[in-house]
């Protein structure tokens, strides 16, 4: 998978550090839709399937109850 050019040359360089086991450059991914949709849901299954393989930062801009926020703090 070839990365888009703006986000290659946007990239951190917090890959490129010495003895790093995880060298690849950030993935984002974004998640929209309605109220109910299951957002938090995909988010939390894709945080379980991704992080033995990667370093995750959720951000959020709606948790829209304490739950979904426990949900995805745990994921």
């Amino acid at each position: 998978m070839n990365a888009h050019p703006s986000t290659a040359a946007n990239a951190s360089p917090l890959h490129h550090i010495p003895h790093r086991t995880k060298r690849l450059p950030p993935l984002r991914v974004g998640i929209g839709g309605p109220v109910g949709s299951g957002k938090t849901t995909l988010l939390e299954m894709l945080c379980k399937a991704m992080r033995a393989r990667y370093d995750l930062v959720v951000v959020t801009n709606d948790i829209y109850t304490k739950e979904d926020q426990r949900l995805l703090t745990v994921a």
